[in-house]
């Protein structure tokens, strides 16, 4: 026997219900599965519309991405060209997914990003040492400013890629530093790198790191970054 559930007049035009009967036993109970479609509305143990956890905080539909705007603009951004490397577009979508997004459902850059942390900090600290020609250098604070969060993600602004980074807000209404959107952003940049390193080569990566990421003449480097993070610390 199959029960109906009725549903608030108010909410008629945002939830569709669809009942199932299940039987156990004796016992008769029912899963009832909803959609928000509307984020208008919120309404405790309501599920959203899974058309509305495929677009990311700006709005980006995952599904309607078009190669000439998306990803040709990512390669763009960081002149692929000019070192030779090659991404597919899988991969660089993959490299600005967070695994936040979608439930994890898609394809995210949680390894490529451990990967590329680490080729960049070995690469960071051999541009240190040739900077300073000491040892005590490594470690310091200028040197872990060079590839902290704060200093990774301001280079992803600075390029304009913050809209097609696909990720999860914790709480929709609260600020960037609240949803850690720094630590989310940073992990675009090292994912890059981590992809680069895996599929062009450590030779590419290493000139992709060296000659764009760690060059002072660079307008989007982590050097002239760290500098304006040290300013901006020294200014509070």
């Amino acid at each position: 026997m199959l029960h109906n559930i009725r549903e608030p007049q108010s909410l008629s035009r945002y939830i569709t219900c669809i009942q199932s009967f299940q039987r156990y036993g004796p016992n008769q109970s029912f899963r009832c599965i909803t959609y928000l479609h509307d984020n208008s509305v919120k309404v405790r143990g309501i599920k959203k519309d899974p058309v509305t956890y495929f677009k990311n905080p700006h709005g980006l539909n995952y599904s309607d991405l078009q190669e000439s705007k998306y990803h040709d603009k990512i390669r763009e951004r960081f002149h692929f060209d000019k070192f030779h490397i090659k991404l597919n577009a899988n991969i660089i979508l993959q490299c600005l997914t967070h695994k936040s997004f979608a439930h994890g459902k898609v394809p995210y850059n949680e390894k490529l990003n451990l990967l590329g942390s680490q080729f960049l900090k070995f690469r960071s600290s051999i541009y240190t040492l040739n900077q300073t020609k000491s040892f005590n250098s490594l470690g310091s604070k200028d040197s872990r400013n060079m590839i902290h969060r704060d200093t990774l993600s301001q280079v992803i602004k600075d390029l304009g890629l913050r809209p097609m980074v696909f990720w999860k807000k914790r709480d929709p209404v609260r600020g960037a530093t609240y949803n850690g959107e720094a630590t989310i952003l940073s992990t675009v940049l090292n994912s890059l790198v981590g992809a680069i390193l895996i599929i062009n080569g450590e030779t590419k990566a290493t000139k992709f790191v060296d000659e764009l990421l760690l060059n002072k003449n660079s307008k989007h480097s982590l050097i002239n970054a760290t500098k304006d993070k040290i300013i901006e610390e020294e200014d509070k």
